[in-house]
């Protein structure tokens, strides 16, 4: 049986009571005052509390990862298109002139 989020407050509150039952009985007696079915669910629950947890970490964890790797992208982007500006700007005829006027004369 799957549980969803709306109840899950409450069942988690049952597992906390019977775990504190368990702690202060012998297990024969949980075993008698509980329903049969109880004991699989109990286990079923801790089970979904795990997943969520490690989805939610793996949620982050992307997350970062996905920001990282699109800074990276963007800066590699802005340094191609100033090294293009760069390129284009020396090919003009008119600034080349210009340019050699300014190195030392020989």
């Amino acid at each position: 049986m799957y549980t969803d989020l709306k109840t899950l407050p409450q069942e988690l509150e049952e597992l906390l009571v019977i775990s504190q039952l368990q702690q202060q009985q012998r297990p024969e007696q949980i075993q008698q005052q509980l329903p049969q079915q109880q004991q699989p669910q109990q286990q079923q629950l801790l089970l979904l509390l795990l997943l969520l947890l490690l989805r939610r970490r793996r949620r982050r964890r992307r997350r970062r990862r996905r920001r990282r790797r699109q800074l990276q992208l963007q800066q590699l982007l802005r340094r191609r298109r100033q090294l293009q500006q760069l390129q284009q700007l020396l090919r003009r005829p008119l600034l080349q002139p210009a340019l050699l006027r300014l190195l030392p004369n020989k």
